[in-house]
């Protein structure tokens, strides 16, 4: 493996980040919960960096922040955490993110990894990690190059996995909350609309036993 990526960065000198392909299982039940972290269409060298970290995240979501699965440039990334105020746990998305905005990416599309699902060192913090950062750093993407057509595609995927903790936040009238209002669109409101209905059936349900 070590090799293969070797002679990648031999050949393109000039890569600011390395997507490595891999998929995931269940220890305890040896299911696999992701075949593949890209789709089958995504290999190899792209001039375009943006849109290949956009089309990875379109389909499997926050991979990206894998680290184990990202090779950054060091100069490149460097010139982000020289700049960061604080860290946090979702700043290796904010790295992936970065990197691929400043140039040329490889994607292996070979599985080189085979993660364990659900084993993460803030699991005690999965919901401001894959809410609160993952939204934050979606949404301010275009500082970095990203067009508004990428952000909102990657924005909605990533609502979809998250609407009912999106639900629960604009009742506390979160800022954040309020603000991905504007990434909804009919299929999603009308998603939101049978939670709440499904909600309000099952509490009078409820009252009535």
């Amino acid at each position: 493996i070590l090799k293969k990526i070797l002679k990648v960065l031999d050949d393109n000198t000039k890569l600011k980040w390395l997507f490595i392909n891999h998929n995931a299982y269940d220890e305890k039940t040896k299911e696999i919960k992701m075949i593949s972290a890209i789709n089958k269409s995504q290999k190899g060298f792209y001039s375009d960096g943006k849109q290949a970290i956009t089309d990875i995240f379109t389909f499997s979501r926050t991979t990206p922040m894998f680290i184990t699965a990202c090779i950054f440039n060091t100069k490149t990334v460097k010139e982000i955490i020289n700049n960061k105020v604080d860290n946090n746990l979702v700043d290796p998305l904010e790295y992936s993110f970065y990197c691929a905005s400043k140039g040329g990416v490889f994607i292996f599309d070979e599985i080189f990894i085979h993660n364990k699902w659900g084993t993460t060192s803030w699991s005690s913090q999965v919901i401001e990690v894959m809410y609160k950062g993952v939204f934050s750093v979606l949404v301010s993407l275009k500082e970095y190059g990203y067009t508004k057509k990428q952000v909102n595609l990657m924005t909605k995927e990533n609502l979809k996995f998250n609407l009912r903790i999106h639900l629960s936040r604009l009742f506390r009238f979160e800022i954040l909350a309020l603000d991905l209002l504007r990434f909804y669109d009919f299929k999603m409101l009308k998603k939101v609309f049978n939670i709440t209905l499904n909600k309000v059936t099952k509490r009078e349900n409820d009252k009535q036993k």
